[in-house]
């Protein structure tokens, strides 16, 4: 399975981190948030060095905790010119109220400042608070993806999960939780699917954020639940916070912790 550290970039302490799980090998994927105040990560060069073991892909922000990329993606914005919050991003997306091109044009933003930062385009896909599963934001990603696709191996996570197993994990604290970022992923796997995007087939790593100090039993279960090579199973390690710091310490620790990159098919 691939365990995979979100929000690189997102603070120094946090980043500090997941470097150093990464180089323990106790992460095999980082995910790197560009559209970010304070701008490029000022670590990318150490996360450059630990390229052959990780795949290091773009956390697209595109609500209030960044600062947009592109010049101008007018129906993702509110009045002073910063992203809206994830409840009026998510209004607007099902309302039908983000143009497809003020999308594809902030996500091209944020993968260019990725190919400044790192000199290469980015192992994988995926969006902060799950926004890469939302309507038109979804056609997006996938065309974008599909695009990458044609220049070197790329990927994008989506938090779909097959019905049985939803309705199973709805007997657990936190299922509600999943099932509501699951839902949404349905579409935007069907969409790769048709432009032969590769994706994961699993997604692991929702809980309920306020109990956590219920963690390490979490981590526990998503690692026996993810059982195939390209699983992949969601972390936010970091210092500072509790939860982040639980996360890390788990991570840190765990016992037989191997996790493996990304697998791309064969050529046929």
């Amino acid at each position: 399975m691939i365990i995979c550290a979100d929000d690189f970039g997102l603070r120094p302490e946090h980043d500090d981190a997941i470097l150093e799980l990464a180089r323990a090998g106790r992460i095999s994927a980082v995910s790197v948030m560009l559209a970010m105040p304070r701008g490029a990560p000022c670590l990318a060069p150490a996360l450059r060095e630990l390229a052959a073991h990780l795949d290091v892909g773009l956390h697209l922000v595109l609500t209030a905790e960044g600062a947009p990329r592109s010049g101008a993606p007018r129906t993702l914005l509110v009045r002073n010119g910063g992203f809206c919050g994830l409840g009026e991003l998510a209004r607007r997306a099902y309302c039908g109220q983000i143009r497809l091109a003020d999308a594809q044009a902030e996500i091209q933003a944020q993968i260019a400042a990725f190919q400044e930062c790192f000199g290469r385009a980015p192992d994988h896909l995926d969006g902060h608070l799950h926004v890469q599963q939302l309507p038109v934001i979804r056609m997006a990603v996938a065309v974008t993806a599909a695009e990458l696709c044609r220049q070197a191996p790329c990927y994008v996570r989506h938090a779909w999960l097959p019905l049985p197993e939803m309705l199973r994990g709805l007997r657990r604290r936190g299922g509600l939780k999943r099932a509501a970022i699951a839902g949404p992923a349905g579409p935007l796997r069907r969409l790769l699917l048709c432009r032969a995007v590769p994706a994961n087939p699993g997604f692991f790593g929702v809980y309920d954020y306020r109990r956590w100090e219920l963690f390490p039993r979490h981590f526990a279960q998503f690692l026996a639940e993810a059982r195939r090579p390209n699983d992949i199973i969601m972390t936010h390690p970091g210092r500072n916070e509790p939860w982040r710091s639980l996360e890390f310490a788990t991570l840190r620790d765990a016992e037989a912790l191997r996790p493996n990159r990304f697998r791309h098919a064969a050529p046929a």
